[in-house]
């Protein structure tokens, strides 16, 4: 009989609801060994140790590694989109009056917002509708200096964004499959977690109200999204400072 999963959250947030509630656990172990001796020692032991296996199943140090390379160069590679695109803008205003369609019609502007969102799989769409418009008024954008080897360079960068997104999509299909065959280690970690949160807001729930929303699952899907738009800030403003460390 196929097993299914015991939670209702993204594989990828139960490491991370894990350390909420580990540290939690740590932080009130004396409370919870005083409610029962179950919760002893060995018990953290056996949850870190749970707690750990998952976030190397989820999380493999080689397979992550190479997909932060995939992502850094989809990245780069979008913003190198750019400035190609404002020299297109030019070319296509400057032979306005020769077009099959209003130069805001190419899709630029549609581009250029999901370069800024990130979303690779929208801007590689926009960039095809893009190109073709591109070829069906090429003559036209000719006469006024945009040349092959421009419209080669965007499509030369829509192929590599490509290639890449298909790359990243199939190493994240291999780690979705690596963990979907270790079910069992993630439903065991998910029993203890939930072993944990129980015992806790039966700990607090009357005498703590501020602690016991630390055991609580509505409180920690709130603090699961908080931490997620956290880590978005840190990474734009990491990528903020690496531009400005290239113009400089």
């Amino acid at each position: 009989m196929k097993q299914k999963y015991k939670f209702n959250l993204r594989i990828e947030e139960i490491p991370v609801l894990g350390g909420f509630v580990k540290n939690s656990f740590v932080r009130d172990q004396q409370d919870f060994l005083e409610y029962s001796p179950d919760f002893n020692a060995t018990y953290l032991k056996k949850y870190v140790s749970k707690l750990e296996a998952v976030e190397s199943l989820i999380n493999p140090i080689k397979l992550t590694k190479e997909l932060s390379v995939i992502t850094e160069r989809i990245y780069s590679n979008l913003v190198g989109l750019r400035p190609l695109l404002n020299r297109l803008e030019g070319y296509a205003n400057r032979a306005s009056g020769n077009l099959t369609i209003a130069p805001k019609d190419f899709g630029i502007k549609e581009v250029r917002a999901k370069i800024t969102s990130r979303n690779v799989e929208a801007t590689l769409n926009n960039l095809k509708i893009l190109l073709e418009n591109v070829d069906n008024n090429f003559e036209a954008l000719k006469t006024k200096g945009y040349s092959e080897d421009a419209r080669k360079e965007i499509g030369n960068l829509q192929k590599a964004i490509k290639d890449d997104n298909l790359a990243q999509n199939v190493k994240m299909d291999e780690r979705e499959n690596h963990v979907r065959t270790n079910i069992v280690v993630l439903n065991e970690l998910w029993e203890q977690i939930t072993d944990i949160m129980d015992s806790g807001k039966r700990i607090y729930k009357s005498v703590d109200s501020v602690k016991a929303k630390d055991y609580t699952i509505t409180a920690l899907k709130k603090r699961l999204s908080q931490e997620g738009k956290r880590k978005n800030i840190e990474k734009n403003e990491e990528s903020a400072i690496n531009k400005g460390a290239e113009a400089a």
